[in-house]
């Protein structure tokens, strides 16, 4: 499958293809996206976080530091395996 990631200083997630190309870019209103993961009930809502102020970077603009939700992909995420507590030999 394809790896979705946040490309921070752009404002821009990126899909990356299996083969390492650059698949699709999806713009965002803010410069500072940090990261992403897909959600919703089955797992097709792509949500992306951004930074208002991490210490090191800021940005003024007034919806920085907001979760912003894609919808309508042709992706859809993985659920996540359950940590049992035990680590595997």
């Amino acid at each position: 499958g394809n790896l979705w990631v946040a490309l921070i200083g752009s404002g821009k997630i990126g899909c990356i293809s299996p083969m390492g190309g650059l698949k699709l870019t999806i713009d965002l209103p803010i410069p500072l996206v940090s990261s992403v993961m897909f959600g919703g009930p089955n797992l097709d809502v792509l949500f992306a976080t951004s930074i208002s102020n991490s210490g090191n970077r800021q940005d003024a603009h007034p919806q920085s530091g907001l979760v912003f939700e894609i919808s309508g992909l042709t992706s859809t995420g993985l659920a996540e395996t359950a940590f049992t507590g035990k680590i595997p030999l």
